[in-house]
């Protein structure tokens, strides 16, 4: 349950309620801001290398380009909506330079900017400290060879990180006024490289990189300098922002780090050479929060298309909020959109419906004044489908109003209603398993079994765009990913070896059908064909060839997040809930201590219906791995029903008992709950969340004083109109 103010908690539980219903519509998907690149300037200067950066202080944006032929030009902007981005002067550097970046401090109020460029075997770096108004006449110089890419990234005021490409090598030193340091390389290991960024993140230095990868697949990675070692990142915390298959026709390159509005995102441009040939602009962002070192990358999506090819430059502004999008002959901004707080004098009513792996909220605003109208029908940001909906439930309390927040949501359609003179519109939401729904893997994805249960959902809600965390975890959570997603055979062995080498096997086809045959160890430790024979005759098929690791959970483009959520959470007694923006998963143990009472002496109960139903299982067979078998009852159902309900599973990596048993108790523990369904209303209990146990003290509780349930789902209702805010509970055994 979510904590709340002492007069917040007291409030709720008074006959006499002032409801407070708060809501708000951010501009954001997964709490990331989504972007909406629109045109300021549109030229006709060609395509050639350039560079865009943004200074803190006041927001001025320089541009740098590299014409074919000709020295370094720049453009300095002080005014995006005033200045004239068609003005370019030369710069520094000559027409031998192949390489010109530009970068500013992304601290508070910094007015610093730099410059660096790539001139016949040379590296450059200028400053300036008044947002590129005057640069430092003296400057700092490195030589290098077989350059193929450059960046630089501001640390502070007084000191900068140069990364570049020696041929495939990633190699980064630091910069400061009047000296360089010492030269850092990274073990990335690449078959070529074609582009390098990188970005101060915390104390870290982010940096990607896009080529091929020693399978000659074109990849776009990400690795960090780390500072406080002074060295590159490992080979081991590389990670793989995009890849696709050597041979398909696709390339990315032009890769691009913004650190905006606290969010860290990567664009970079990917190619397709084949029958319907694109140029596309693609966006990956890191989860809220994570450092450099993080593996919590989304999936890239489409920004933009690449007219002329020669790509976008991207940068934060961190004056104005935003980013700002730049072509040579082109610049489009992405503004920071503010969020939308609806008076609770437009709320007509509120429906809230949670339960297990789905929510969803109906919202309905009155619209006097048709400026809801007329932003729903002219798609007018942030009301608009995708958008964020974050709603607080209280009361008013002798310390003012206060309010606790649900989960968020995100609409999924937007409707005008006109009725008896009235206009309204209804907004149609659903919570963070929805987004998890509808995400779908742009290619094929293999988790092993050398990864646990928790890592593969964790990096799952990272590429929905999900942020994820636990409440408590059961031991197979973060254990080894176990035997049961596989989805063709399963094995059990169970007779002594006859003849050498071979053994008798029960085991389940791809129907599912039990089948029993003869199996034997090939090809090393951890493979095993499956042989079976046919009405007698020694007909030897092979069924199924098991590796070690096994590929255990297997995405395709047409499988779903949530799918692959609801299958990982199948094997272990965790299960999932939204808490604001995050998919929060947590252990439901049967002596989970109550949270909050209701009942005559606390939260007072409007009505109630109980229900007991007999367990879908009480009896759980585990055939796991080194020919352990257990039998696990719920003995105290088994009694009360007077028969057994039997399940059986097959999961080699319980290979011990105390697996054998978790394994069993993750499907005893649904069963165990789903036992009773009882339905109770309440004035809304704003902290109440899915899977808390909670206390009834009811005489009509079967007789008990006090019963412990656990809350399996939950509606609330607020009604402007009729005066009504209520909540149900549905309960199960704790």
């Amino acid at each position: 349950m979510r904590t709340l103010h002492a007069d917040l908690e007291a409030a709720q539980k008074e006959t006499s309620l002032k409801p407070v219903v708060a809501v708000t519509i951010a501009d954001r998907i997964g709490g990331v801001r989504r972007p909406h690149p629109a045109p300021l300037y549109d030229g006709s200067e060609p395509a050639v290398r350039h560079d865009l950066a943004v200074t803190n202080a006041n927001g001025v944006i320089i541009r740098i380009r590299k014409p074919a032929g000709a020295a370094p030009q720049w453009n300095r902007v002080t005014d995006p909506d005033t200045g004239n981005f068609g003005a370019w002067s030369g710069f520094f550097g000559g027409s031998g330079t192949n390489f010109a970046r530009i970068a500013s401090n992304d601290t508070p109020g910094s007015e610093r900017a730099v410059y660096a460029w790539h001139d016949n075997g040379t590296v450059f770096r200028l400053f300036s400290n008044d947002e590129g108004g005057a640069w430092d006449g003296d400057f700092e110089s490195f030589s290098v060879s077989n350059l193929a890419g450059l960046d630089i990234a501001c640390l502070s005021d007084s000191a900068e990180f140069v990364c570049w490409l020696d041929g495939a090598t990633l190699r980064g030193r630091r910069v400061f006024i009047g000296s360089v340091g010492s030269i850092f390389t990274s073990d990335l290991d690449l078959n070529s490289a074609s582009a390098v960024r990188c970005e101060r993140l915390g104390d870290d230095v982010l940096a990607v990189v896009t080529g091929t990868d020693t399978g000659d697949n074109p990849v776009v990675y990400a690795t960090y300098f780390d500072a406080s070692a002074s060295a590159w990142a490992d080979d081991a915390s590389v990670r793989t922002i995009a890849r696709a298959d050597a041979g398909l026709g696709i390339t990315y390159s032009q890769p691009f780090i913004t650190t905006a509005d606290a969010d860290t995102r990567v664009c970079f441009r990917e190619v397709y050479a084949g029958v319907s040939s694109y140029s596309r602009i693609m966006q990956a962002s890191l989860a809220i929060g994570a450092p450099a070192s993080s593996d919590r990358w989304s999936q890239p999506r489409i920004i933009l298309d690449d007219p002329d090819g020669a790509g976008f430059a991207v940068a934060g502004d961190p004056h104005r909020g935003g980013t700002f999008w730049s072509r040579p002959s082109a610049v489009y901004r992405s503004p920071a959109v503010p969020d939308i707080t609806i008076p609770q004098a437009n709320i007509e009513s509120l429906q809230v419906e949670l339960a297990p792996l789905s929510g969803s909220m109906t919202l309905r605003l009155s619209d006097p004044t048709g400026a809801y109208t007329t932003m729903v029908r002219s798609g007018t940001h942030p009301l608009t489908p995708g958008a964020q909906v974050q709603v607080g439930l209280g009361y008013g309390t002798a310390s003012g109003d206060r309010t606790s927040p649900l989960p968020y949501f995100w609409i999924d359609d937007l409707e005008v209603v006109v009725q008896d003179g009235r206009r309204s519109v209804l907004i149609n939401a659903h919570d963070v398993h929805d987004l998890l729904d509808r995400w779908h893997p742009r290619d094929a994805q293999e988790y092993r079994a050398s990864k646990s249960v928790f890592q593969v959902i964790d990096q799952l809600a990272a590429r929905a765009l999900v942020d994820y965390t636990t409440d408590g975890a059961s031991p197979n959570l973060t254990t080894v990913l176990p035997d049961w997603f596989h989805d063709s055979a399963f094995v059990r062995w169970l007779i002594r070896t006859r003849p050498p080498g071979w053994q008798k096997a029960f085991y389940r086809d791809k129907t599912f059908k039990v089948r029993r045959g003869w199996a034997k160890a090939e090809g090393g430790p951890g493979i095993r064909y499956i042989t079976r024979t046919i009405k007698g005759r020694p007909r030897w098929d092979v069924l199924e060839r098991l590796l070690s690791p096994p590929v255990l959970l297997d995405l395709t483009p047409t499988s779903d997040g949530l799918s692959a959520l609801s299958k990982l959470l199948s094997g272990v007694r965790d299960v999932s809930l939204g808490r604001t923006r995050s998919l929060v998963t947590r252990d439901i143990e049967p002596d989970d201590a109550s949270s909050y009472e209701y009942g005559p002496s606390a939260h007072p109960i409007i009505r109630a219906r109980y229900r007991r139903r007999a367990a879908d299982y009480n009896h759980v067979w585990v055939w796991g791995g080194d020919s352990v078998v257990r039998s696990v009852y719920d003995i105290g159902e088994v009694h009360a029903l007077g028969a057994e309900r039997v399940t059986q599973v097959s999961d080699l990596a319980a290979n011990t008992a105390g697996k054998a048993d978790e394994r069993a108790e993750a499907i005893l523990r649904p069963s165990a709950v789903a036992r009773r369904e009882d339905v109770v209303e309440v004035a809304p209990n704003v902290g109440q969340e899915l899977w808390d146990v909670v206390t009834i003290s009811e005489e009509l509780a079967g007789g008990e004083e006090e019963a412990l349930r656990r809350v399996t789902a939950l509606r609330i209702l607020y009604d402007a109109d009729d005066a009504e805010y209520t909540m149900w509970l549905t309960l199960g055994e704790p």
